[in-house]
């Protein structure tokens, strides 16, 4: 991912950065649902 909290030096996402200091980063999410936005969207 082009962000500077992932590990890209030349994006510059000061405002991605600061809330993902604060977050949790899902790296590796699974989902058993066949129909996977219904599923990313109940994480939210």
């Amino acid at each position: 991912m082009a962000t500077g909290y992932a590990g890209d030096a030349n994006a510059r996402t000061p405002w991605l950065d600061g809330l993902a200091s604060e977050a949790v980063n899902f790296t590796q999410a699974v989902t058993p649902h066949p129909l996977g936005p219904q599923a990313r969207a109940a994480l939210f």
